[in-house]
């Protein structure tokens, strides 16, 4: 059987998971936009929005590897050969490693050095971050090689899990504990996703680390410090 044989109805099935996958993601965020503001008072409300941002800003740390590899994956997985695909597995994870390694350290640094207003709040905070970025990079990874792969019944499950596992353990943690208790819901709702698509998806990744994305920041960081 050919790959387009293969595919097609995939892809049709992949249409039908992506339009229920937007309705529900949608209506998630709406509940969520609408329960947060009236829980928290302003103040309260600007803190945790600030760790919105933060999360926001903070993904962009892997430079698109996420966003690259969805778009490889597909012609590796179905057409190259098994070490090509393995290659680039080993290459996206790596960076994925090295952008984890490197937010946690400004993570770390905001932890212990930052002083000013709400202080205790953006501390414990940015120290909370740490493990929930690395679960959730890793998560991410994952998700995207079900979805560059063809499954888009998992990645459907998967995506929406998330939203409505992260809306009842943020309007949890701060029904509990506050602007503070939603980053716990953060954290809580990465280790409840990363157990979910170890058990549902048949992927089996082993941690390599490849030296392999190293070369291109030694030649920058040379051109950089070059005098």
């Amino acid at each position: 059987m050919s790959i387009e044989e293969k595919s097609e109805p995939n892809l049709q099935r992949g249409m039908k998971y992506s339009f229920l996958l937007s309705i529900s993601l949608v209506f998630s965020k709406v509940v969520r936009g609408l329960l947060v503001p009236k829980i928290l008072d302003p103040i309260s409300y600007g803190l945790f929005s600030s760790i919105g941002l933060i999360t926001r800003y903070i993904q962009f740390s892997d430079f698109g590897a996420l966003a690259s590899f969805i778009k490889e994956i597909p012609s590796k997985h179905f057409s190259s050969s098994g070490q090509e695909r393995k290659n680039l597995i080993d290459e996206t994870l790596s960076f994925l490693i090295l952008a984890t390694v490197f937010t946690s350290l400004y993570l770390g640094l905001v932890a212990i050095f930052f002083e000013g207003d709400n202080e205790y709040f953006f501390k414990t905070s940015a120290l909370i971050l740490i493990p929930t970025f690395a679960l959730k990079k890793f998560k991410d990874f994952i998700q995207a090689l079900v979805y560059g792969t063809g499954q888009y019944k998992n990645n459907a499950l998967i995506a929406a899990s998330n939203q409505w596992s992260g809306l009842i353990c943020v309007v949890g943690g701060i029904l509990i504990w506050g602007p503070l208790g939603g980053v716990m819901g953060l954290f809580l709702n990465e280790v409840l996703q990363l157990i979910l698509v170890l058990r549902l998806v048949k992927e089996s990744v082993r941690i390599k680390f490849s030296a392999r994305v190293i070369q291109p920041i030694k030649k920058y960081s040379n051109l950089f410090f070059v005098q």
